[in-house]
């Protein structure tokens, strides 16, 4: 079954115990993973606050190890390496380094699924390999799945539903082609609302995953510019250049995971979660 959650507080942490839990905050935090992992970076630990950020490096035994990554207001935190766009995360920067990571609502939507089985990070920059681990987990006899959206301030968020509908609409059988006033076969309330809105906007745009170009990108970066807050609070602070990035379908095509039990940090799947070294 797959559930698509819109917020945080509109799922409690419990139900997604044990479970397969996709965490998406598309502009920018699991867009910035991607690019950081994709770029060479040994792992990327989530953290709720600025003040355990700053305490975890200060007490790091081997500090050059690592760096501190983040935003709050969509701005670089004081004293941070980096802040949240994709951009700044390069092979010269972050090349074998590792990066404690927070932002507003991104981490705080990873620490939310904390019990459950696996957690997976999406972006459109990822959107293949999402997919498929989608696919595998539902094929799986009572599995359950779960989209959890970040969203902005504990609030639903246009940019991070139409990322949970366009993968909803993409493990959708043949049979669901139709749009429903009702949850299709295995998809919850919150998949239909998703996939409503991915089915709205791509036919707007004229997206499809399946053959996408430059264009499409283009075209997507400024509807989330005009129609999400995401986008809204780039503009704000100049950098809406970021908005493409976010919008890039499978630039990034890797899985960023984390296994909880295994210690709290984002791995590429298929590697072995090392122990977070110098903590």
């Amino acid at each position: 079954m797959l559930h698509v959650h819109l917020a945080p507080p509109l799922v409690e942490p419990d139900r997604l115990a044990g479970a397969t839990v996709v965490v998406i905050d598309l502009v920018r935090a699991t867009t910035t993973i991607c690019h950081a992992l994709a770029a060479g970076a040994r792992c990327v630990v989530p953290v709720a606050t600025l003040e355990e950020a700053l305490a975890r490096y200060g007490e790091a035994e081997e500090p050059e190890r690592w760096l501190l990554g983040g935003e709050r207001g969509a701005l670089r935190p004081q004293g941070f390496h980096l802040g949240n766009s994709p951009r700044e995360y390069t092979p010269q920067v972050v090349r074998d380094r590792q990066i404690l990571f927070t932002t507003s609502n991104g981490t705080r939507a990873m620490l939310h699924a904390a019990g459950a089985a696996r957690v997976v990070l999406a972006s459109f920059v990822n959107f293949a390999p999402v997919v498929q681990l989608l696919q595998s987990a539902l094929a799986t006899p009572d599995q359950q799945v779960h989209i959890l959206c970040a969203g902005v301030q504990q609030q639903p968020a246009a940019e991070d539903t139409l990322l949970a509908g366009a993968l909803a609409e993409a493990v959708c059988s043949p049979h669901q082609d139709e749009p429903a006033t009702e949850p299709p076969p295995g998809q919850d309330n919150g998949a239909r609302q998703a996939r409503l809105l991915w089915r709205q906007v791509a036919a707007q745009l004229e997206l499809d995953t399946a053959r996408w170009s430059p264009q499409a990108t283009r075209r997507l970066a400024q509807w989330l510019e005009q129609h999400t807050p995401g986008g809204r609070n780039l503009v704000r602070v100049g950098q809406a250049e970021d908005l493409l990035c976010c919008a890039e379908l499978n630039r990034r095509p890797v899985l960023p995971q984390l296994f909880p039990r295994r210690g709290w940090a984002v791995h590429l799947a298929g590697q072995p979660s090392e122990r977070v070294q110098g903590t």
